[in-house]
């Protein structure tokens, strides 16, 4: 039933009827990745461990394969986030980024070591709300630049098609060869990269919006993605329940919507300000890679030689001062440096603070798949020096004049001149549906937890880069983790399956991991 089109759903409030009884179940918030991937978990498609192409830790195989005839789904799995306390704030990311792709950050080529089988009947009825194509962000993205942000996730784009080997993203690779489902009702290993290093072939982002605006029809979830419609606001009833209310786009048309659950997987959309005097107005302020790429031309000379070939600074020029420590910051770091440019890198976290983020950023990009990011982490630290960056920590900015910026430093405040100024904070989500009085700029008034369930209601739920989980790669794991919960609470609160066997139970030892060529994954979907 189209409820977002006609039906009670649309007229609740006019009809003025009962709020006990839900429209769906679940409401997920944002079609970008996360939301997409939150669907197609609860539409019946789950992940079960593969022992025969087994996982590089040890732990992991014994683990999972005792369990290897309940899905991952239907497991307890909170020994892993025990196993990975200090080492990731949401363990399941982790987890699943291991299985969907072993060894991968050493650099070695493993097949996937999940196999997926598609149950309707396990389905939980949802619908998936967002206010642009399937995607999101992905459609506002430069569409011809790739950006080094931008082609980090392209690198990683493919983990959304592992919630469903049936769309593999290789389809939309040029280059690539893909091997033919061998008969229906199964799929083999269409989606098998033949080279690997076509993996990191470098695409614009058009090419990712385009996978992930077909992605719902390749995976059979499209029926449950409504795209034009933009949440309004998010209230709890009387009843315990969520209303939902919004627009469609198409028609201008309110609808509501009563839900039990709602996931939040709206990401972050709108670039944090200074919030400074003087920076409002200031057009040598950027905020985006787009926004510097389209600024350096007026700083740069395109004949100049690049830092490889020449990396002594110009001292002609005041440098691009960076503000940020996190990943947008270190890709303008690198945007610069590679075009000769002197870069004052401004932070403000102080030297434990930053070992700290530095290091859990790096633990994230290997210095063999990722030496770019790699070194500047480095960089960052003080572990490693070059002529072109200089790094100021625990430095905040307090003023901008024009072309110079007034830095609050432990000994006072020092001004400094820059050609162009990146802030690069991150980003805030443009959804004020659960903000006290619908100020973007007030704190939430949710937190939410290791297991994505608001501390204040646990039927709220929040997903993707809103949590911290930036990237396709790791929050296709959280995805799951939140689908896990809602199917047990949807099938009657049922418990999830435990790992009890006595730890001295011998597991075969694995044997050496299957060719990508071999074996085939059973999906009914």
């Amino acid at each position: 039933m189209d409820f977002l089109c006609r039906g009670r759903g649309a007229f609740r409030a006019r009809c003025g009827s009962r709020e006990d009884t839900p429209d769906t179940e679940v409401v997920v918030i944002g079609n970008g990745p996360a939301g997409l991937a939150v669907s197609a978990f609860l539409s019946g498609i789950h992940p079960y461990y593969d022992s025969l192409r087994g996982h590089p830790d040890d732990e992991v195989h014994r683990r999972l394969t005792r369990l290897e005839q309940s899905s991952l789904i239907d497991q307890d799995l909170s020994w892993y986030e025990q196993k990975m306390m200090e080492q990731a704030d949401r363990a399941m990311g982790y987890l699943y980024d291991t299985l969907a792709r072993p060894s991968i950050d050493a650099g070695i080529h493993r097949p996937s070591a999940l196999r997926w089988v598609a149950d309707a009947s396990r389905a939980v009825p949802h619908v998936v709300l967002g206010a642009t194509a399937p995607g999101g962000s992905w459609s506002t993205h430069d569409p011809e630049y790739p950006s080094t942000t931008v082609l980090l996730n392209s690198r990683w784009w493919l983990y959304l098609s592992a919630v469903c080997s049936i769309f593999p993203a290789t389809q939309w690779q040029p280059g690539w060869r893909i091997r033919r489902a061998p008969a229906r009702g199964t799929v083999g290993r269409s989606g098998q990269i033949e080279s690997w290093t076509d993996l990191f072939s470098e695409q614009p982002a058009s090419v990712v919006a385009a996978y992930m605006r077909e992605y719902p029809r390749r995976v059979g979830i499209s029926a449950r993605v409504r795209s034009g419609t933009t949440v309004t606001k998010l209230e709890k009833t009387p009843s315990g329940m969520w209303r939902v209310s919004g627009v469609q786009a198409a028609s201008g048309r309110p609808f509501t919507l009563l839900t039990r659950r709602v996931v939040l997987a709206t990401g972050l959309m709108q670039q944090r300000m200074l919030e400074v005097d003087g920076e409002e107005g200031n057009a040598r302020i950027v905020y985006t890679m787009q926004q510097l790429k389209q600024k350096m031309g007026e700083i740069t000379d395109p004949t100049a030689p690049s830092v490889s070939s020449s990396p002594s600074p110009s001292s002609s020029s005041p440098p691009v001062i960076v503000v940020g420590d996190g990943i947008s910051a270190a890709d303008a770091v690198l945007f610069c440096m590679e075009r000769g440019l002197r870069v004052m890198h401004v932070m403000r976290k102080n030297e434990h603070e930053l070992r700290r983020s530095a290091a859990r950023l790096r633990s994230r990009f290997s210095a063999s798949l990722y030496p770019e990011y790699y070194n500047v982490f480095e960089l960052m630290q003080g572990r490693q020096q070059h002529a072109l960056y200089e790094r100021r920590v625990a430095v905040r900015v307090e003023k901008i004049d024009v072309q110079r910026v007034m830095l609050r430093t432990r000994n006072g405040v020092k001004e400094e001149s820059f050609s162009l100024l990146a802030a690069c904070i991150g980003q805030r989500t443009t959804f004020d549906g659960v903000l006290p009085g619908g100020d973007q700029s007030s704190s939430p008034r949710f937190s939410f937890g290791r297991d994505y369930r608001a501390e204040e209601d646990p039927s709220l739920f929040c997903v993707g880069s809103a949590v911290g989980d930036h990237y396709v790669r790791f929050l296709v794991g959280g995805c799951m983790h939140v689908a896990q919960q809602i199917v047990a609470e949807h099938e009657g609160g049922r418990n999830l399956v435990l790992d009890t066997v006595d730890e001295d139970t011998v597991i075969p030892p694995q044997e050496a991991f299957l060719d990508g060529d071999d074996g085939l994954l059973e999906i009914s979907c």
